[in-house]
């Protein structure tokens, strides 16, 4: 049982609400938030939310950043193992008629120096660290008591 919504909030105050995936069958349709250019969103983390309640906290560092991530979404549950998952859960939780908010916290690459070890070439590179802030994200809110039902990682 979740013990209180205030670490949640905390979150979303910060985040862009992008908009709202609906279960369709083994489908996932997108509804996108239309005041945002989602194709500028790039290294996220997001959370997904139904019925105010937080179902998955992901991640996506790839180059088409969130346009890709929902576009996987949208292929549905016969080719992604999470995509079956969320299906799965809102067909048992009796959650088809809500849709499934999506927010996302923008993570930017931090610059990092290194040295080559075989060169002594100093390498200097963006490195994405959206994946970090998803698993500490997940074991903090995992900590607090929430379940995310969506996730695959548990």
């Amino acid at each position: 049982m979740e013990k209180s919504n205030k670490l949640l909030n905390k979150y979303l105050d910060k985040m862009t609400y992008v908009g709202e995936l609906e279960v369709s069958g083994d489908i996932m349709n997108w509804y996108r938030n239309k005041d945002i250019n989602i194709s500028k969103i790039k290294d996220v983390v997001y959370f997904m939310l139904v019925n105010d309640k937080l179902y998955k906290i992901g991640k996506t560092e790839c180059a088409t950043g969130w346009h890709g991530r929902v576009h996987t979404y949208k292929i549905g549950g016969k080719f992604d193992h999470t995509n079956a998952r969320i299906i799965r859960v809102m067909n048992e939780d009796n959650l088809l008629e809500h849709r499934i908010k999506v927010y996302v916290l923008e993570i930017p690459r931090k610059k990092v120096e290194f040295e080559c070890p075989a060169t002594g070439d100093i390498i200097t590179d963006d490195i994405p660290m959206a994946k970090n802030m998803e698993w500490h994200l997940t074991k903090k809110f995992i900590n607090e008591g929430y379940e995310l039902k969506f996730c695959n990682q548990l």
